[in-house]
């Protein structure tokens, strides 16, 4: 990552310790090439785009596809691009998911046409009692109910859902959450919770690199209603006041068209394609 950031790449929604430790990510280096590695059912894959060490030496570069230099690495799949690093510009790229890109200032009114609906189900819940949320919490008082909740929330969201595995280790609480989040945020991300009374009925899951906010789940109880759209409004308000207008960047819709729909109602700043090589 200090790789990108100094050669400054605009880094995409899966580059963060927190996901890439979770994803037991692994990068290694040759001559030429930096990259990072991945384990699947299907074989190793080259997850991004691999970064070249110097320009000056590289070996020739053939015009053919097959000749490139990045074959030397001998990887079937770049599973996801950066937005400024185009290395593939041989071979046409197939279109993988999008991400969504939000200003957190936006949020504050949510005046206007544009925040119509989402800010009818926000206000739904603005006028309910007893409702606390935590930007710390000790792991002790919440690691049972957010396990539970976390389960719950998984299995609503059916088959169509990536990796619940991964979701686990990203979002349950660890020990020490209660410390200063800028000490454990960068390693392990971050987890906010919103109470109704006693009762646990949310999770904001999120993690940063060195220009974005990953905004990763909004996990919330499925019944009750128009909860979710509450708990991003919360996230964001939150983000503003700590970290002012980082972009946040709230990833994809996974196919789901209903996702894509939802993400769309919130007026995100910018949507990018996602782009993946298969040859």
């Amino acid at each position: 990552m200090s790789e990108m950031e100094k050669r400054r790449i605009i880094p995409n929604h899966y580059i963060s310790f927190p996901y890439m430790n979770a994803c037991d990510l692994c990068c290694f280096d040759n001559d030429y090439w930096i990259w990072v590695e991945n384990e699947t059912e299907e074989g190793t894959l080259c997850v991004f785009p691999p970064l070249r060490k110097s320009p000056t030496e590289l070996p020739p570069i053939s015009p053919e596809w097959d000749q490139h230099p990045i074959h030397q690495l001998d990887l079937p799949l770049v599973w996801s691009d950066f937005p400024n690093y185009p290395v593939f510009e041989l071979q046409e790229a197939e279109l993988l998911d999008y991400e969504f890109y939000y200003v957190p200032g936006h949020f504050l009114d949510l005046e206007g046409k544009e925040w119509k609906k989402f800010r009818k189900n926000v206000n739904k819940w603005k006028d309910e009692p007893d409702l606390i949320y935590r930007t710390e919490m000790d792991y002790m008082n919440v690691i049972y109910s957010a396990s539970e909740l976390i389960e719950k929330w998984i299995e609503q969201q059916g088959e169509g859902l990536h990796d619940p595995s991964l979701i686990r280790k990203l979002s349950r609480p660890r020990p020490g959450d209660i410390l200063s989040r800028t000490d454990r945020g960068h390693t392990y991300g971050i987890r906010e919770y919103l109470f109704q009374g006693s009762e646990l009925i949310g999770i904001n899951v999120f993690d940063y690199n060195y220009q974005n906010i990953n905004y990763r789940f909004c996990i919330t109880d499925p019944d009750r209603r128009f909860l979710d759209e509450y708990m991003r409004y919360m996230f964001y308000i939150h983000r503003y006041a700590e970290w002012g207008n980082i972009p946040v960047n709230d990833g994809g819709c996974l196919g789901r068209e209903g996702l894509h729909w939802f993400k769309n109602t919130l007026n995100p700043a910018v949507i990018r394609p996602v782009h993946v090589w298969t040859e």
